[in-house]
């Protein structure tokens, strides 16, 4: 019988992303997808905007999720979120003020192998739909029973995560498993995905007509936070495109190619309707 010894670990749950997997375009554009919104392209098959519904109209004494709408204390049904995301557990929370619309409140999935140590080799057999391994097996036996899978001079186990040679793909060890086909077309293998659980955790922000910021010029992550309109803001106009799509921004009306600077927040109406917003590292105090 193996041991187990646990220790207080802190648990970090951070946004799922891969570096240099995702082109800008991609991830300055992942919140319209998590939203529910639809591209549009242009002639040249460009998309150049996306078609959303008006958040600011959403009733903001409920909670919303992929279309559906829970009462405040309304616990979700779970089927409705992908498992994948580490969420165990979530219910609509009230509003409270004008400033903050009823939100979900979330318990996260604490795996069991993370915090727990083993004081001999295990296999964490795990799946794509599974934030936790679905099964450990510590008897070395059973272990030897298991089917093995060979990659990049490695040996792995049935269940096991294999490190693809192509770091923005992650495959899993199974009895089909074919080293000699290319990871992208493998059956076996995915693309890692780019979530940042939008509609979950910050859909209130969109209630309220702000727009996602992100980091830099090369962001590679989700967003940072977010800039709600201002009395204060204000147009800079740019080098309109002619295309007569625009930008929304609180009672401002951006035209493609138009600005707007707030201290360190540069925003862009590049990919209607929102605006697109990065803060640059010059402008931190």
């Amino acid at each position: 019988m193996y041991q187990r010894i646990f220790t207080l670990a802190i648990l970090s749950f951070s946004p799922v992303f891969c570096d240099d997997c995702a082109s800008e375009f991609d991830i300055l554009t992942n919140h319209y997808y998590e939203l529910g919104c639809t591209p549009v392209s242009d002639q040249s098959g460009v998309i150049d905007q996306f078609q959303c519904p008006d958040f600011e109209t959403f009733d903001k004494e409920k909670c919303h999720l992929f279309g559906k709408v829970y009462n405040p204390h309304d616990i979700i049904d779970m089927d409705n979120i992908p498992r994948k995301i580490c969420v165990e557990s979530c219910f609509c929370g009230p509003r409270f003020g004008a400033d903050f619309p009823a939100k979900f409140n979330c318990h996260y999935n604490h795996c069991f192998e993370q915090g727990a140590f083993y004081n001999k080799p295990c296999v964490f057999q795990r799946s794509f739909s599974n934030c936790c391994a679905e099964k450990i097996i510590c008897d070395d036996q059973q272990i030897k029973e298991l089917h093995q899978c060979y990659h990049n001079d490695r040996s792995y186990r049935e269940g096991e995560i294999i490190d693809s040679i192509q770091k923005c793909y992650e495959c899993i060890c199974d009895q089909d498993f074919n080293n000699e086909t290319d990871v992208t077309i493998n059956p076996n293998c995915q693309k890692k995905k780019h979530i940042c659980n939008t509609q979950l955790y910050d859909f209130k922000q969109y209630q309220l007509g702000c727009v996602p910021v992100y980091y830099g010029k090369h962001p590679d992550n989700c967003p940072t936070h977010y800039k709600c309109p201002k009395d204060s803001d204000e147009i800079i106009k740019g080098d309109s495109t002619g295309s007569g799509t625009s930008c929304k921004f609180g009672k401002l009306v951006f035209q493609k190619g138009d600005k707007l600077i707030d201290n360190c927040v540069e925003c862009l109406c590049s990919v209607p309707p929102m605006l697109t917003c990065r803060q640059y590292s010059k402008c931190l105090n």
